[in-house]
């Protein structure tokens, strides 16, 4: 262990150990393997003092970044995170978020800061506002059972964040 040290401060996202000797922990999908150890379901939860932990697992965190911040990004913002760079999101393209909730607005920063123009489908204007204070271009207010318009530039990567069954083919 060389990343951290003794009374760092350190955050756990969902898992907390693997093997990372098998096909899947050597591709970088540890949590595909069939040893993964969640954080909250095979121990103590992660609102705690002190945890055990594979340190593999453990990511320090800056003095500057307050815990209330650092939080969500260890959860929803690796969530959103590792699906658009697994979908190829780099830099320069046209990024599509449907949703602005609480996984819907890391998603807009992540690639906004990344310098990707992104558009927002949401179902209301008051979250249409909010999507252009987290940085987005564009925002699309889309009502309950209507085919959304399209957006002003040809999508190149589309996020979905909503909790919803959607209808793909509009």
């Amino acid at each position: 262990m060389t990343h951290l040290k003794v009374g760092d401060r350190v955050g756990v996202g969902w898992q907390r150990s693997s093997c990372l000797q098998c096909r899947d922990c050597l591709r970088g999908n540890e949590n595909l393997c069939d040893e993964n150890q969640a954080l909250i379901v095979t121990g103590p939860g992660g609102f705690a003092d002190y945890l055990m932990v594979d340190s593999r697992f453990a990511f320090p965190i800056p003095k500057g970044i307050d815990s209330q911040i650092a939080g969500p990004l260890l959860c929803a913002g690796i969530t959103v995170y590792a699906g658009l760079r697994n979908a190829g999101m780099s830099c320069g393209q046209e990024i599509g978020i449907l949703g602005i909730g609480g996984l819907g607005h890391m998603a807009v920063q992540f690639a906004k800061k990344l310098g990707n123009r992104v558009t927002v489908f949401t179902t209301s204007q008051d979250k249409a506002e909010f999507a252009h204070k987290m940085g987005a271009d564009e925002a699309i207010v889309v009502g309950k059972g209507e085919i959304p318009q399209a957006p002003s530039s040809k999508l190149e990567i589309l996020l979905s964040t909503v909790p919803a069954a959607l209808d793909w083919a509009p």
